[in-house]
């Protein structure tokens, strides 16, 4: 994860968003430049550039989205940032983002 490029991250963040795009009506999604962190081991401090899936939405704040992801099965760890619930396709496994849309459609609709 640490090795992908910014391109391919791009191209990842972009086909994630339209498949949000199509599934959440009722948010807004954009994407954004931001850094991915390794967070620990040699690395603790090492930003690494990346485009985030920013996702508003409309009808409950960002604060309860990212509740009810972390409390979903499958649970899904996001950030919050700038009134948004923030996707870093780093973070995602190939498959990944079919489960995390689905995720996303069940809590939203809740």
């Amino acid at each position: 994860m640490l090795s992908i490029t910014a391109a391919e991250l791009e191209k990842k963040a972009v086909e994630l968003k339209d498949l949000l795009t199509g599934t959440l009506k009722n948010c807004n999604i954009l994407l954004k430049p931001g850094v991915s962190r390794a967070g620990g081991g040699s690395l603790p401090l090492a930003e690494l550039p990346t485009t985030l899936v920013a996702i508003y939405p409309k009808e409950i704040s960002p604060v309860n989205l990212a509740e009810r992801l972390r409390q979903g099965d499958p649970p899904v760890v996001v950030r919050l940032q700038d009134e948004g619930v923030l996707i870093d396709p780093r973070t995602l496994l190939p498959g990944d983002e079919e489960v995390l849309a689905k995720a996303l459609q069940l809590v939203v609709s809740k």
